[in-house]
């Protein structure tokens, strides 16, 4: 149960007031009985004074006098007068009988009269058994207490002379507590009213009001509280209306882009998708469940799973319902999760296969009359004069080109098409290498090339397609030597931290560094002239290309313009063997 801070003020400061009250009084009471009881006692020593005087002569006298006189001292100053000898025992008592009453030496106040000096003490009386104020004073000759005489008042007396003043006490306390108990009641309110208007105010703020301001007029700290509060509002009401409008633009784009949008937490579920995604997921918002409901595509699941577990960008192919998607995973960081982008690729990868199967069904369509065309070229080279032998040999230059720009082809649309076999063995690259290398030594021997072959001790196998690699080989080779005008071609082959290590190396006329991001494109050369007479298709790099990526592997590229030229394939460890 809550209780409201108006209540809780002045429960508080009614309690300060009433135990404030209840101790003051207490002391008051107690300061004002003992100042009472002191002075009866200072009034009583002065009176015991005087009745020594009085006494002291008939100590020597005749006992009943004696008596007779304690009596009438006592009726006259309405106290109990008690005369002891120096030994204690009682001469002369204003209320009781002398012969009945013990002997007094041991009694405090009695004690230290006989020891010559005033004494005082308040206890019960064990004569009447009522509580009393005792005041005893020595009665002296010669410097010495002979006597003693005790003046005594009942307390129950003194309580009845204080009863009223109490009372009157009482009354003025109660009164003082009950206009504290008002001041209390209207600090509390005082108090209360701009707290609980800074409540509801923020209670309005929490609800969605943004624009609930408190206003109040105060000069105190509340009212700074007041405005500081103010402020925030409107810093938070600034903030929810750029955050709205954030989140609409955000909206907008997502609803505006043409590709599937998942954001997915560490565990895997939706966080936020897009009208395409939905339409992906066949109609089905996946928002709040997991994506393995929706997209169950092997690839997909092993891109997403991928960059969740390692927190690395991930991109492949996915097939989805029969539609392809070029798919990007990209991690959130510190806050776990990933984002998946699809773009749908369907219209472009049945392009790709038009354009592929044209291009194949043109090669082969091409390869029987270039096949005549060699034939017919070749015969009349035989058979013609020597100026049409001339145009007979350029007519099968140009047929034996085209031909090996149909092998090209033909070879690079095999290597495109998704999942080609690979006729895997354990291969030693090393004599590869010695043996594709023998294939252009009179080529290298003809331009004066020194060709050398180059590998660790013993021998670096590896699980390849030995055709494949041997395609790779020749053609970096067939470059190095066809464009290298003099000084060497270097091939060599070893085991290196990131996997087997193939390089090719000449000393040619190097490559310009602009063209170096194009080099591996189809039919991309660095000078066509220089290509076309050296017969070059522009296909070679790429097939290089797509063969190391078939083998899980990398090409990379190095030149200095006027220095020559490297050519480097890794192999990665996994295919290593040694």
């Amino acid at each position: 149960m809550r209780f409201p801070i108006f209540l809780k003020i002045l429960a508080g400061g009614i309690l300060v007031i009433l135990g404030l009250t209840a101790v003051t009084l207490s002391a008051a009471f107690t300061l004002i009985r003992d100042h009472y009881i002191a002075t009866l006692a200072t009034d009583l020593r002065h009176t015991a004074g005087l009745l020594r005087m009085e006494a002291e002569p008939l100590l020597e006298g005749d006992p009943a006098l004696l008596r007779e006189r304690v009596r009438a001292w006592g009726g006259r100053l309405r106290a109990r007068v008690t005369i002891v000898d120096a030994d204690g025992r009682v001469l002369a008592d204003s209320e009781a009988d002398p012969a009945a009453m013990e002997n007094h030496r041991n009694r405090p106040e009695m004690h230290r009269a006989l020891a010559g000096e005033d004494g005082q003490d308040v206890r019960l009386s064990q004569t009447v058994e009522r509580e009393m104020l005792y005041v005893a004073v020595p009665i002296e000759r010669g410097g010495r207490a002979v006597a003693a005489i005790r003046m005594s008042l009942f307390l129950s007396d003194i309580e009845g002379l204080l009863g009223d003043l109490r009372r009157h006490l009482l009354l003025r306390a109660l009164a003082a507590a009950a206009l504290a108990s008002l001041g209390a009641f209207l600090l509390a309110r005082h108090l209360a009213r701009p707290i609980g208007a800074l409540a509801s105010t923020a209670q309005e703020l929490a609800s969605g009001r943004f624009d609930a301001r408190v206003f109040l007029r105060r000069r105190d700290e509340l009212q700074g509280l007041a405005e500081q509060f103010n402020a925030m509002a409107g810093r938070l009401e600034t903030l929810f209306t750029e955050s709205a409008r954030k989140t609409e633009e955000l909206n907008h784009i997502l609803h505006s882009l043409h590709d599937g949008l998942l954001v997915l937490d560490r565990e895997g579920r939706v966080v936020l998708d897009n009208p395409r995604a939905r339409a992906m997921a066949g109609g089905i918002r996946p928002t709040g469940r997991p994506y393995w409901e929706f997209f169950r595509a092997p690839a997909f699941l092993d891109l997403v799973k991928s960059t969740l577990e390692t927190q690395q960008a991930r991109q492949g192919e996915v097939e989805q319902d029969g539609r392809s998607y070029l798919c990007g995973t990209t991690p959130l960081g510190s806050a776990g999760g990933c984002v998946a982008l699809l773009h749908d690729i369907t219209e472009l990868k049945r392009l790709e296969r038009i354009k592929r199967d044209f291009v194949v069904n043109a090669s082969h369509e091409l390869r029987t009359p270039l096949t005549a065309i060699r034939g017919y070229a070749e015969t009349l080279e035989e058979e013609a004069g020597p100026e049409q032998r001339r145009h007979a040999s350029i007519i099968r230059s140009h047929a034996d080109r085209l031909a090996r720009l149909v092998e090209d082809l033909l070879t690079l649309a095999d290597l495109e098409e998704r999942g080609p076999r690979l006729e895997k063995e354990l291969l030693d690259l090393s004599a590869l290498a010695v043996s594709t290398a023998a294939l252009f030594e009179p080529a290298a021997r003809a331009k004066g090339l020194a060709l050398r072959v180059e590998s660790q001790a013993g021998p670096v196998r590896a699980e390849t397609d030995r055709f494949r690699m041997e395609q790779v080989l020749i053609n970096l080779l067939d470059n190095a030597v066809k464009y290298t005008e003099r000084g060497e071609v270097v091939l060599s082959v070893a085991a290196g931290e990131d996997g087997a290590l193939v390089t090719v190396a000449d000393t040619g006329p190097g490559i310009p560094p602009e063209h170096l991001p194009r080099l591996f494109e189809r039919f991309y050369v660095v000078d066509k002239s220089r290509s076309r007479t050296m017969g070059g298709t522009g296909l070679g790099l790429s097939i290089v290309k797509h063969i190391v990526q078939l083998h899980g592997g990398t090409v990379t590229v190095e030149s200095t313009p006027g220095r020559g030229t490297a050519f480097t394939v890794v192999l990665p460890k996994d295919r290593i063997q040694a």
